[in-house]
């Protein structure tokens, strides 16, 4: 049963990924009907590309650092009350 929902859901995220590529085919074309360069559609191909990527890192950034956080807070401390203080110290 895990092995037909998973299946489902690849299937559901390579649609989206086709659905996306062609939008992008058509905006390409059009730019290039419009007269703009290779250098300009290029650019823009490098930026919307890249600026995801920036953001899928800061928040991974983020999870890792409050989830260290919240390790170090519990680190040791079940059932003390205390964080941070081991029982029988």
């Amino acid at each position: 049963m895990a092995g037909v929902v998973l299946l489902i859901a690849s299937l559901n995220v390579a649609n989206m990924m086709l659905v996306r590529g062609a939008a992008r085919h058509r905006k390409i074309r059009q730019s290039g009907k419009r007269s703009a360069g290779r250098g300009k559609i290029l650019q823009q191909l490098l930026v919307r590309g890249a600026d995801p990527g920036v953001h899928r890192r800061n928040a991974g950034l983020a999870l890792a650092a409050g989830g260290t956080t919240v390790l170090m807070h519990f680190d040791g401390s079940a059932g003390s009350g205390r964080p941070g203080v081991q029982r029988g110290a």
